[in-house]
């Protein structure tokens, strides 16, 4: 890995930094920026309601105050993506019932524009039956719904040709049905698909319902105009040489004109950390010795495709890149870190605990493989070197649900994370 040669003197240089000035991190800014990005103003933070253009001029206001310098006229990297929004009406109803949209069910966001009403089919559940299944292979599924049980499904462990015959029919809707927290994902959006697909409570789904009544406004928005913000601290020593510090800014917006993702843990609560560092890193008498590029990144919700735009159109040249930290998911911190792309690079992880150890800080870093989850992956697929922190998907508890908010994040050690940062950042 060609930063062997940075980490090789790391534990020499570590703990050299200044620890009045470790105390100037103060964690009450990481939850002020949490808390104004998930205000319901910012309509969640994607491209409906123009709430990522709403976040990014905050953003790069912050950057201003700071004084971090920009490449062109301003800190925005325009680039433009595709998706569907369900701006207006949402409604789903079990025999003439409406249910409560966030509570009961979410809506897939693949969903085309629909008014429809569908006749129930159970399948795929405790009474499942390769009988069963060959009498739906005879019927017109065109206007039913399929009733899934996936808590059955997967405990099921015979597998068999006649369920994947099913599911080469046209089906009007699914609905999956589950006893477990089930999540919204932007990346649905996408594409549109024509069968309404819903996750839903089995508490919310009475067996002997007959019909199901869909209505929905969606709107599939082409090339929207969105953007990445980018602003840099000069390096002092070092200017040539590159550290990024990342994270997405964008969350799911809202589903249907009253459901709010707010995203307070995922990732308001990372750009908090970015800008904490940002302004640490601005002050005379912090003055990097690489420069510092900070980037909050926009559309990681729909597949990492703001900093897959960056690494593409890197204002600097990506060779000199020696690291790139990427935060995603940071208030739950409350034993450990997770450190993806650790487990390849164990110099970063032992250097990363010793700061642990010698600030005597209340956590570890653990060592995970690599994953395609998150921003860093933008940079390590084009060789680039990068690490993902985040105190994981596993202990937060509202990840990806409307449920997300300021109230309930935590910020567990977000002071000693970044004093942990800071030693690391000042020893590479």
């Amino acid at each position: 890995m060609k930063t062997t040669q940075f980490f090789s003197t790391l534990l020499l240089l570590l703990f050299t930094v200044n620890g009045l000035h470790l105390k100037s991190q103060n964690p009450d800014n990481v939850k002020l920026t949490a808390k104004t990005l998930s205000a319901p103003e910012y309509n969640g933070r994607s491209l409906i309601r123009e709430g990522d253009k709403k976040a990014a001029k905050w953003i790069s206001g912050k950057y201003s105050e700071y004084g971090l310098k920009q490449w062109n006229k301003d800190y925005f990297q325009p680039f433009s993506v595709s998706g569907n929004t369900f701006p207006g009406k949402l409604e789903v109803a079990i025999d003439g019932k409406k249910l409560v949209p966030g509570e009961d069910y979410y809506l897939r966001l693949s969903c085309p524009d629909t008014i429809a009403t569908y006749e129930i089919v159970k399948f795929y559940d405790s009474d499942f039956s390769r009988e069963n299944a060959e009498k739906l292979l005879t019927r017109d599924l065109k206007h039913t719904v399929l009733i899934l049980d996936m808590d059955f499904l997967m405990t099921y462990n015979k597998p068999d040709s006649i369920i994947r015959k099913v599911f080469t029919r046209e089906i009007g809707a699914y609905i999956f049905l589950t006893e477990h927290t089930f999540r919204w994902y932007n990346i649905y959006g996408n594409e549109i698909i024509h069968q309404p697909m819903i996750d839903m409570k089995k508490s919310a789904f009475d067996t002997q319902s007959s019909t199901l009544t869909i209505t929905v406004d969606a709107e599939y928005i082409h090339n929207y105009p969105t953007q990445n913000v980018i602003g840099y601290i000069p390096g002092s020593k070092k200017p040539d040489e590159y550290i990024v510090i990342c994270g997405h800014y964008d969350h799911l917006g809202m589903m249907g004109e009253k459901v709010l993702f707010p995203g307070a843990d995922d990732n308001a609560s990372a750009i908090g950390i970015i800008l904490e560092l940002a302004n640490y890193y601005s002050q005379p008498a912090h003055k990097p010795d690489r420069t510092l590029i900070f980037a909050a990144f926009s559309s990681e919700e729909t597949g990492l495709q703001g900093s897959d735009w960056f690494v593409k159109n890197c204002p600097v040249d990506s060779s000199k890149i020696v690291l790139s930290i990427n935060f995603d998911m940071v208030a739950f911190g409350k034993d450990s870190f997770m450190v993806y792309n650790g487990i390849e690079n164990p110099q970063i992880m032992n250097a990363l605990n010793q700061t642990c150890t010698q600030l005597n800080l209340p956590f570890v870093y653990s060592a995970r493989e690599n994953i395609p989850l998150s921003d860093h992956f933008s940079f390590t697929d084009k060789g680039i070197p990068a690490i993902f922190i985040t105190s994981d998907v596993e202990m937060s508890p509202d990840y990806h649900t409307h449920r997300d908010d300021y109230q309930s994040a935590r910020f567990y050690n977000i002071r000693e994370l970044m004093l942990s940062m800071i030693a690391f950042i000042n020893g590479i």
